[in-house]
């Protein structure tokens, strides 16, 4: 019937949002500064190279 899959974290985006429901759906109506950080091992940079030749990535938020 269906597929099960499974996720594993690599990282964590910080905001000051305390609450999943404060976050606009439409982030350019707030001038809130985000940040994405890294868990150990899919922190290296090489792990980043080229990414600047993209104007925008997807991160999922689960």
């Amino acid at each position: 019937m269906g597929s099960a899959f499974s996720l594993t974290a690599i990282g964590r985006i910080k905001t000051p949002f305390q609450e999943k429901f404060g976050i606009p759906r439409q982030s350019g109506l707030v001038d809130v500064p985000g940040v994405v950080e890294m868990l150990p091992g899919y922190d290296k940079p090489v792990l980043f190279d080229g990414l600047e030749a993209f104007s925008h990535i997807w991160l999922s938020f689960v």
